[in-house]
């Protein structure tokens, strides 16, 4: 079945940590970023945040790393 949507915008997200963090700290923040439940609840935000806008209700979202 073909797509048939057409890309609207793409955004990117980048992540910084401060280089004197602890590696304890950057390990736990990189075990976070990698839970599937946290990339469920930042997708749902998004779209929650999306379909607050008449104009934007409408579109679907993908997140990618």
């Amino acid at each position: 079945m073909p797509d048939d949507r057409v890309l609207l915008d793409a955004w990117h997200l980048q992540l910084f940590v401060a280089s004197s963090e602890p590696d304890a700290a950057v390990d736990a923040a990189r075990r976070t970023l990698d839970r599937r439940s946290f990339q469920r609840r930042l997708r749902r935000a998004v779209r929650r945040l999306l379909h607050r806008h008449p104009s934007l209700a409408r579109l679907s979202v993908t997140l990618t790393r």
